[in-house]
């Protein structure tokens, strides 16, 4: 099913649960394939849903409650709301196929469909493949959404045989994904939305669904594959490795230089951003995209790419002390992966948040190994302190407002304030990019 006729839109009821970014370029989509949408959000009043929807035109679109059962074709998704809420199971029960706008999308897009996901690392892989491939093609046929903040569905008339859609997703979006992109990488599995997903095997399966129908091409790092394989996971006997020995992988690392096939395919001291795990990114990204890119693509992006916003962002540096923005670290193996950068200075860090029932005592450990003076706030603060040994100092601070200012008020000259929440941010912000613009407003204040 590869078109939007197959999938009947036209006159069809479909069940919309759940606004936000995605479902609203969903529901204007399904509008213009002459469905009839039918619209709830669990948090918002029918007068706030009309408002929202208000732009996109009403016809064709009845808002009705929430738990309100009724009878449709399809029923669609939001990637916060679980497949087997009440609600949806409901739906389904009255006859209703179940969808998504991330489903729908790989259904009727057209072109080269590449597809990112991971714990870590998934959004400037994302981002390098993208940048990298608009090098290689000629102007307007690169393109890039997903769960980096652009749905997918909001530009599939654009494409054609000829476009290359680099898409990034989410455990949400996957996990009852049956129809994948073409070629896909998954940067990486650590532990990570305990809080959604009922326990850690659910949330591996859901990223391993970026291996299911439809992609000839499934590429993971070489310890990625060991743990999916050790873990008794169902890998794909074609599985293209990454960032192993030279033997085994179809990009690696070795002696500073980034290897493709044994060809030497970039210099390490080529690359702006410093950083190991970026080195990584640029392995993941170099194999996702290798089949149509050339050695001078990715070079000219390496020289020039600086990192992506909210990921050990350089903020200010104010008596010689560095701040950093890292707001997009929600998880405890991201924040250790952050501080690796930074072992040449001493280091205050800010960290806590919502909790996503994550373990805390291997960044614990980190920071009592070496001694890093902790800031904690939020709804992990708690668990943070307590995976602290005695080596470290940890301070408590209600907001993030008084978290800078403790920070700031015992650093010196030498230090970096390093900002990496190693939590989601649901507790006190919108998203991680409004916490970090946040820290950074404050930051700049100084």
């Amino acid at each position: 099913m590869h078109n939007s006729d197959k999938f009947a839109l036209n006159g069809a009821r479909c069940r919309v649960f759940g606004l936000g970014r995605s479902n609203e370029a969903l529901i204007s989509f399904l509008i213009s394939r002459g469905a009839e949408a039918i619209v709830s959000d669990k948090g918002l009043s029918e007068n706030e849903i009309a408002v929202k929807l208000s732009g996109l035109g009403c016809k064709n679109i009845k808002i009705i409650p929430y738990s309100e059962n009724i009878r449709t074709d399809y029923v669609f998704r939001t990637p916060a709301i679980r497949p087997d809420s009440p609600e949806i199971v409901n739906a389904i029960q009255l006859g209703a196929k179940l969808s998504s706008e991330a489903e729908l999308f790989f259904r009727i897009a057209k072109g080269k469909l590449l597809g990112v996901t991971g714990s870590d690392g998934k959004t400037t892989t994302t981002t390098l493949a993208h940048l990298i491939l608009s090098g290689a093609y000629k102007k307007g046929q690169v393109f890039i959404c997903g769960n980096i903040g652009v749905p997918l569905i909001s530009f599939v008339d654009k494409l054609n045989d000829d476009s290359i859609t680099v898409c990034e997703l989410s455990s949400f979006q996957l996990m009852t994904m049956n129809q994948a992109p073409m070629r896909s990488v998954i940067t990486n599995i650590t532990e990570n939305h305990l809080d959604y997903h009922k326990s850690f095997k659910e949330y591996v399966q859901s990223k391993l669904n970026i291996f299911s129908d439809g992609c000839t091409s499934p590429i993971t790092t070489r310890k990625t594959h060991c743990f999916l394989e050790e873990n008794g996971f169902c890998v794909p006997e074609n599985i293209i490795r990454t960032y192993g020995d030279s033997e085994d992988s179809l990009v690696y690392l070795k002696n500073g230089r980034i290897y493709v096939e044994n060809d030497p395919f970039l210099d390490l001291d080529d690359i702006a951003v410093k950083e190991k795990y970026n080195a990584v990114n640029f392995i993941n990204a170099i194999a996702l995209c290798l089949p149509w890119i050339d050695k001078t693509a990715v070079l000219s992006v390496a020289k020039v790419f600086k990192g992506v916003e909210h990921r050990n962002e350089f903020v200010r540096e104010v008596d010689g002390v560095r701040y950093f923005n890292c707001s997009v670290d929600s998880t405890p193996s991201r924040t250790i992966e952050t501080l690796k950068n930074h072992t040449e200075r001493n280091v205050i860090l800010i960290c806590g948040g919502y909790d996503k029932m994550l373990d805390y005592k291997p960044l614990g450990r980190y920071i009592s190994d070496n001694k890093i003076v902790t800031v904690v706030m939020g709804q992990t603060a708690e668990k943070i302190r307590s995976s602290i040994n005695g080596n470290a100092t940890v301070y408590y601070a209600a907001d993030i407002k008084e978290a800078v200012s403790l920070a700031a008020g015992i650093s010196y000259n030498g230090y970096d304030v390093v900002f990496s929440p190693a939590s989601a941010s649901f507790d006190m912000f919108k998203d991680f990019e409004e916490r970090g613009n946040i820290f950074k407003n404050i930051i700049n204040s100084i």
